[in-house]
């Protein structure tokens, strides 16, 4: 994992509890992982992140957002969203490809948690 990947994820566990992870957990199934972080505390590890890492480049960008969605972990994506979206001047249509990729998955597994049984 690099620096900055280990920095978010290291900030989202010490942020978490776990009574937050088992309400999401209740609310949105199990198909991910949740480590129980606040919104705002995902917001604000970004923005550290982002004063910890000044001028990060497109790659940087990119790789760092799909470092954090490889892992099933709800506030891990919701970190590499935040990310992406705090930078999304540095995004250019070469990204779509990528951003599909986030999307796809995350509707997939909301289509399965949500799909009538039989």
């Amino acid at each position: 994992m690099s620096d900055p990947g280990d920095f978010v994820d290291r900030t989202l566990q010490y942020e978490a509890t776990w009574e937050r992870a088992a309400e999401s957990r209740a609310r949105f199934g199990t198909k991910l992982e949740f480590y129980g972080a606040s919104v705002g505390a995902v917001r604000g590890t970004i923005r550290d992140l982002a004063r910890r890492c000044k001028n990060m480049t497109h790659n940087e960008v990119t790789a760092l957002s799909s470092e954090l969605w490889k892992v099933p972990v709800f506030e891990r994506r919701l970190a590499a969203i935040v990310l992406l979206q705090s930078n999304v001047i540095r995004l250019d249509n070469t990204d779509l490809t990528a951003l599909r990729g986030f999307y796809v998955t995350r509707c997939c597994r909301n289509w399965s948690i949500r799909s009538p049984s039989t």
